[in-house]
């Protein structure tokens, strides 16, 4: 039996430090380094299985051949032998042991973490696995629980970050000899796990690790996963049910990384991120613009000349934001890259937060700046130098706000919002309307786009929740009805043609095809009708549940309540929850 004393190779069993669904951890000593290592062990009842074996000695291969300080790192692997005990065969991994908790851990004792720390965490991560896949490493696996947080007083907050636990890691360029992953095994953790893996675990790529991030993120900043309950309904909302946006727990969340979070937990992974490097840039950006939110400096400057004459002169001269510091820009790029990730998805409507994420902080006035020359304060009265200050501060909020209604014209509302807060001291009512009105636009901007790519994608239930999110206050709001209004049209254009060409009475395929076409245009009694004509000729359980979700969505509670009790018993318990999202109880009796 394993104990502590066991001799293997150069290393030196000591005590255990935990236990796993496929492995035991010792502590041991590297007796020729003097170093202490951790020891992982296959469990007994898995040695008789060779593919089990393959996959736990696969861990330690993905794991060495990736090298970044975010990857736990590995010594060494193998099969015990030649050491004249019963554990003979057993399968080893050597690897740095870790001092500090997992983040399971940490969320466990302390909730749900600040933006600055999760966004931390959330940079480390993202680095790690850009690292990762770029070595054709696939996690599959990512969770709390097989992350590390180690103290670290040379890395930004303090912890590092490190990743272990490849034991269903896919190499991504064909997989190892003699392992083999069944289309239809489902490997992973469930509250984790993205949509297109719980249907097949041999398919996914690394888009896959994005979801995972985007599920470990969503807990970091709201304290619990975007979904939870028993396996089979949280494999069945990853699949089927949108998440809740953060911002709807968290309303002081930055809205880029609400629309971040969002765009990792999209459910087909065409429309995620594309790459775990787009992550890494868009947190990056987030963690600027976050960073920069502090309190502004004064925005009057002063400076000491001495004039021609010999006479000290003092010069005050507020200078226009945009060159009082390059870091404004650079926030302004940063946010405008958050876009070039994906659309931003705002779901918090009126209750958004204010997208200070996007405001950029002043920095030290430049010293080259030109300050005209003012007559001293002594050599003059204090009624003239009122007069001045007055006059210069009149100037200064003229000259603002002409700046800020120019940004308005142009559609530039992170630099409307940046113009508004330096206009406060000047106009405070100007510069409350400004900043309601940046906050009012940029999420109808982004709205806009959501609507315009719902559309591409025939969508046009989303598409409508778009445009009802766009304020009729707001400049994108008669182009949003247009385009909305057109998509519509062109559906119902569509369905009229279809119609014309009727399927004969038995065209099963055709019917559920238009019923389809008519359910993704959100034509629910147009989609249960098409269902119950091809339900005629094939009662067929797959099309039951697809006319009683039309049903629901139509809200016919009738028709509802007979198709639910057609249905399979194991799938009511699920299907059930369609209904009663929209008020209707469909085990209820009709009235």
């Amino acid at each position: 039996m394993i104990a502590p004393g066991l001799r293997i190779g150069r290393y030196e069993l000591g005590e255990r430090l935990g236990k796993g669904a496929f492995g035991i951890v010792h502590l041991a000593r590297d007796v020729e380094l003097g170093r202490e290592i951790a020891i992982k062990f296959l469990r007994p009842e898995y040695l008789a299985k060779p593919q089990v074996v393959q996959r736990f000695l696969q861990e330690a291969r993905a794991a060495a051949r990736i090298d970044h300080p975010g990857i736990v790192t590995v010594y060494d692997c193998g099969m015990l032998d030649k050491i004249g005990l019963r554990v003979e065969g057993t399968a080893y991994i050597a690897m740095e042991r870790l001092h500090g908790t997992s983040l399971a851990e940490r969320l466990e004792a302390g909730g749900r973490m600040p933006v600055g720390e999760a966004i931390a965490i959330a940079r480390q991560l993202a680095g790690a696995l850009v690292a990762a896949h770029a070595a054709a490493i696939i996690h599959r696996d990512l969770k709390p629980e097989n992350i590390y947080l180690l103290p670290d007083p040379a890395v930004i907050g303090g912890q590092r970050v490190k990743i272990l636990d490849f034991g269903v890691a896919k190499l991504a360029e064909g997989g190892e000899p003699g392992v083999h992953t069944h289309s239809q095994i489902m490997l992973g953790t469930p509250r984790y796990m993205s949509p297109e893996q719980a249907r097949s675990a041999a398919h996914v790529d690394h888009r896959a690790d994005i979801y995972a991030l985007g599920c470990i993120v969503y807990e970091l900043v709201c304290g619990r996963p975007p979904f939870t309950g028993e396996i089979a309904d949280v494999i069945h909302k990853h699949q089927s049910v949108e998440p809740v946006p953060p911002c709807v727990m968290i309303p002081t969340l930055p809205p880029t990384l609400d629309a971040l979070i969002m765009h990792m937990l999209a459910k087909d992974p065409d429309r995620r991120p594309q790459a775990m490097a787009d992550v890494d840039r868009a947190l990056a950006a987030i963690d600027l613009v976050v960073a920069s939110t502090q309190p502004a400096i004064a925005t009057i400057e002063t400076t000491d000349k001495v004039d021609p004459a010999g006479r000290s002169t003092t010069g005050a001269r507020r200078r226009p934001w945009w060159r009082r510091t390059p870091s404004t820009l650079a926030l302004v790029t940063a946010a405008a890259t958050l876009g070039v990730v994906g659309v931003v998805w705002i779901e918090c409507g009126s209750h958004a937060p204010a997208l200070t994420a996007n405001t950029a902080s002043p920095a030290e006035p430049a010293a080259d700046d030109p300050a005209p020359a003012v007559p001293l304060a002594a050599e003059r009265t204090d009624t003239e130098a009122s007069a001045a200050r007055a006059t210069t501060a009149s100037d200064d909020g003229d000259l603002l706000r002409t700046e800020c209604k120019a940004l308005v014209v142009d559609r530039k509302w992170p630099a409307v919002l940046e113009c508004a807060r330096q206009l406060e001291r000047f106009d405070a009512t100007m510069a409350r309307e400004l900043r309601e009105r940046s906050q009012l636009e940029a999420i109808a901007e982004a709205e806009l786009r959501r609507l315009t790519e719902r559309i591409d994608h025939h969508a046009l239930v989303d598409a409508k929740q778009a445009l009802d999110r766009i304020s009729t206050s707001s400049v994108y709001r008669h182009d949003a009805e247009q385009r909305y209004a057109a998509a519509e049209l062109a559906a119902k254009q569509k369905l009229v043609v279809k119609a014309a060409v009727a399927p004969p009475p038995c065209a099963v395929d055709d019917s559920t095809q238009r019923g389809n076409e008519a359910f993704a245009s959100g034509m629910y009694t147009a989609a249960l009708a098409a269902y119950q004509d091809a339900l005629r000729c094939s009662p067929d359980p797959q099309l039951t549940a697809k006319a009683y979700v039309a049903a629901c969505s139509a809200n016919d509670a009738g028709v509802a309540r007979e198709l639910f009790a057609k249905l399979p018993e194991g799938r009511r318990p699920v299907l059930s929850q369609v209904c009663l999202r929209h008020g209707i109880d469909p085990a209820a009796a009709d009235d």
